[in-house]
């Protein structure tokens, strides 16, 4: 098999297990707040299970790189994969909320893993095989629309089926593993340059923006999905034709942000922000600093 020189092969495996495993996630999150009703949780329980997953995509991505750092990219790639499918089945075998929340926080854990490597992965041969950012995003909004549009297309399968079709589509980064592993600096950059590059002034704004955002879709997709499915009575086949064109519309519009980002010339000040980060730290290597603690950003 051809590697990342432009391979369409390596280009479709890109876009079919990104999408594929996207597609798994938002079957999941379709179903999941009918899940903790069917238990018996009320809308703040089913909003606790729903913005669990935010908390962790907000403190498990640089666990994530210091992982793939150790282990490799495959064997994190491996080992989360595995284990957040094991997770997803295990859905199917809880009997109560309080058994329903624990898989919900190791599924949680395990899934910002891979995703956090997984991504960084796809972003790299996108890079390399010519399928730009904005089309690899685009992928995964359509795995996500193609995930809430399968939820809302058949509505006679149960969600014990529908977790078992989640289970198989999240499988789908093992693929990745084919791709071999990624050629990294061996540089080795010391925590307290670390630190020091992350807690810099000039990216508050970044923080700021990444902490505005997260704050609102946590809130938009837990405490107001959970109240709207209980005060208007949603059925999931509704719910998921919500979500379905929410995220058909999110894919689209990743298009045309990559289209502007392309045409910004240079030098603007993002790029500036970050020269002038690196620049300042007396460490020869900070800038090859794409690893570790910062690369699982990429996505």
């Amino acid at each position: 098999m051809r590697r990342a020189d432009g391979s369409e092969i390596v280009a479709i495996i890109i876009v079919v297990s990104a999408s594929s495993y996207m597609m798994a996630i938002y079957i999941l999150k379709t179903i999941l707040p009918f899940i903790a009703f069917g238990l018996g949780a009320s809308d703040i329980l089913v909003a606790r299970i729903l913005y669990i997953g935010f908390i962790m995509f907000i403190f498990v991505p640089p666990i994530a790189g210091y992982l793939s750092d150790v282990m490799g990219y495959r064997k994190t790639i491996a080992v989360a994969t595995i284990a957040e499918s094991a997770l997803i089945l295990a859905y199917n075998l809880a009997t109560n909320y309080s058994e329903l929340l624990i898989i919900r926080v190791l599924q949680a854990f395990f899934g910002t893993v891979l995703s956090a490597s997984f991504l960084h992965v796809s972003s790299i041969y996108a890079r390399k095989t010519g399928v730009y950012i904005g089309y690899l995003r685009f992928a995964q909004a359509m795995g996500m629309a193609l995930g809430s549009l399968i939820v809302a297309l058949f509505p006679g399968f149960t969600e014990e089926t529908l977790i078992i079709i989640a289970t198989i589509l999240c499988l789908a980064p093992l693929l990745s593993i084919l791709l071999g592993e990624i050629e990294e600096s061996e540089v080795k950059v010391r925590r307290s340059y670390v630190f020091r590059y992350v807690l810099r002034r000039d990216l508050l704004y970044y923080y700021l923006c990444a902490l505005a955002n997260i704050v609102s879709i946590s809130i938009m997709f837990s405490y107001v999905v959970s109240y709207m499915i209980e005060q208007y009575r949603l059925t999931r086949q509704i719910y998921a034709t919500i979500l379905f064109l929410a995220t058909t519309i999110f894919g689209m519009s990743s298009i045309v942000a990559s289209k502007l980002c392309d045409r910004a010339p240079r030098g603007k000040w993002p790029a500036r922000i970050y020269r002038h980060s690196a620049k300042h730290i007396h460490n020869p290597d900070i800038r090859r600093l794409r690893g570790s603690y910062s690369r699982t950003y990429t996505i």
